[in-house]
């Protein structure tokens, strides 16, 4: 992990494979990447971004001298075993050129590795003299800056070598939240974000809390720039509650399809991750309606002809419309601790740019609901959404 090499060999993958829901063996056989279809597939491959193996011979060697800060700083334990035992690195020119030689060693060794997916993305601190980092404060205390000039110039290092020597190969940065940094993290097509929402759920032992306001301000993609991948990972939950109430603690029957929710009202789709069964059936309903990056967004806080049950605090309806098809998909969002009739209202004239009656159907389901009609109302349980489609 915290050293440019990779798992890439059979056993390596099986290893990981099995820790993996069944769905991703194929034919009752874990997936081998080594006969992956590069004409059809991308892949992003796990990497870290502030720190670096110090068992690494090159770290061994050079390491003094990429040290993050005057001191050696260590990232997790030899307890977490010998591939976690980390150093936090600066980004010196050395070190950004032994990163690409590897990076470039390891691509032709093996030519599966496409694009990577970098994790512990925080830039680190440094108050080196001799990287020109760090200030001395008033009082004579050394203090720490950080670098997000040096950490951006080496991201769009690894940015051009992937775009213009691999094939157009994926970069994936994983920022859960750290927006303070966002311009050292403009040389990637993906943003990972989401781990910020355990506190919040072992707080309140749901997503209850999550306000819409607040679920906007987290989530939308838009103020990023590069697409949004939302790391679902609510079965890491039970490890922030007190370990007195472990044993009692458990998700919310509704928590999956809540979060799911929430994340479809501001353009981003559920990850996989811990999220499966719900994600796989979500992805199925969106399949039907073939949702594409052209369908024109219509959020839930915009005067968008679409009014209901749609207050922006307890009730959301979210579109995405494919005016030339004369349909649209409905994310109709009841945020209640109980069933919501939801009363939903469609400006047609506004929407489709003609009058119309519509037809509406239920997207995961297929089953028709409502056939020439302007305006409907529809049943949400607690804490979840309807996706449906509405054509004219």
């Amino acid at each position: 992990q915290g050293h440019p090499d990779w798992a890439i060999d059979f056993q390596g993958i099986k290893k990981v494979s099995q820790r993996l829901p069944k769905e991703y063996a194929r034919n009752g056989k874990f997936f081998n990447f080594d006969k992956l279809d590069k004409s059809k597939t991308r892949t992003a491959w796990y990497a870290t971004y502030s720190s670096v193996g110090r068992n690494a011979p090159e770290v061994i060697w050079h390491g003094d001298s990429w040290f993050a800060g005057a001191r050696e700083r260590l990232y997790g334990n030899t307890f977490y075993g010998y591939n976690m035992d980390m150093i936090e690195v600066c980004k010196t020119s050395d070190y950004c050129d032994f990163f690409l030689w590897k990076f470039d060693q390891a691509k032709k060794a093996k030519p599966v590795i496409d694009g990577l997916y970098f994790d512990l993305w925080g830039p680190s601190a440094c108050d080196r003299k001799d990287h020109n980092h760090g200030y001395t404060d008033t009082n004579g205390v050394r203090k720490s800056t950080i670098p997000v000039r040096e950490h951006r110039k080496w991201l769009e290092l690894i940015y051009l070598y992937c775009k213009e020597k691999s094939n157009n190969a994926p970069i994936v940065c994983h920022v859960s939240g750290a927006t303070a940094h966002i311009a050292g993290y403009s040389f990637a097509d993906y943003l990972l974000d989401g781990e910020l929402w355990f506190d919040k759920l072992a707080q309140d032992r749901s997503y209850k809390s999550m306000t819409l306001d607040m679920a906007r301000s987290e989530i939308l993609p838009h103020i990023w720039g590069p697409g949004i991948i939302w790391l679902s990972e609510l079965h890491r939950a039970k490890g922030y509650v007190p370990a007195d109430q472990q044993k009692t603690w458990s998700l919310s029957p509704w928590a999956m399809r809540h979060f799911s929710g929430l994340l479809l009202l501001h353009d981003v789709l559920p990850d996989r991750t811990s999220l499966f069964e719900t994600a796989r059936k979500i992805y199925l309903a969106l399949d039907k309606f073939n949702l594409k990056d052209k369908d024109i967004y219509l959020p839930y806080w915009e005067n968008c002809g679409i009014t209901g049950s749609n207050d922006g605090k307890n009730t959301a309806i979210t579109g995405y419309l494919k005016k030339e098809e004369a349909r649209m998909l409905l994310v109709v969002f009841n945020n209640f601790d109980y069933q919501l009739n939801a009363k939903v209202n469609l400006d047609v004239k506004k929407i489709f740019g003609k009058n119309s009656k519509i037809n509406v159907k239920d997207l995961e389901t297929g089953k028709k609901l409502f056939s020439n009609v302007n305006n409907f109302t529809i049943s949400v349980s607690q804490r979840n959404f309807r996706l449906l489609e509405v054509s004219l």
